[in-house]
């Protein structure tokens, strides 16, 4: 018969251990560094014509009247794209502003055909295709967010967001 709060002590325990496991891996010499996503964005609405600006971003916490380069032709709305990869195996939940879609790895996270609460399980070290659009016409910000398997949610850090892969010529 196990102790009284044995079991909250198993439990820390293995969280400890979750959380060393990865460590190694994070802080390795072959652990690649992100250096953010692809944002572009539009004049029209949801996504329609050639990009106003294209850029990498280290993060997608995006502010239309602070980071916006001039107060003209401002954009209807943006999208981020590239490469994630998850520091801990488990669930993960991503979070945006209202008017947000977020993909990851071809599911629908928030906004269109997302599911409340949806969340996808990514192992360690394995980078996943991700996507955000947001109407930038009702809001005036975007920001991506996720909650990781330990339960802190937080931006999702530079260091772990890549632009996407180059295209292949006759691709």
């Amino acid at each position: 018969m196990p102790l009284p709060g044995a079991g909250a002590a198993a439990a820390e325990a293995a969280m400890a251990e979750v959380l060393a496991e990865p460590s190694a891996l994070r802080c390795s010499d072959s652990n690649a560094k992100g250096t953010g996503l692809q944002a572009d964005y539009f004049a029209g609405d949801a996504l329609n014509g050639q990009p106003l600006l294209s850029r990498l971003e280290p993060t997608v916490e995006f502010e239309l009247a602070t980071d916006w380069p001039t107060a003209a032709a401002r954009p209807r709305s943006a999208r981020w794209q590239g490469w994630i990869k998850a520091p801990l195996k488990g669930l993960y939940h991503f979070h945006a502003l209202p008017g947000s879609t977020v993909i990851v790895a071809g599911q629908w996270m928030m906004g269109g055909q997302a599911v409340p609460d949806a969340a996808i399980e990514l192992q360690p070290g394995r980078f996943y295709p991700i996507e955000m659009r947001a109407d930038l016409s009702t809001s005036v910000a975007a920001r991506l967010e996720w909650t990781a398997p330990h339960g802190l949610r937080y931006v999702v850090p530079r260091a772990l967001l890549f632009p996407p892969s180059p295209k292949v010529a006759g691709a």
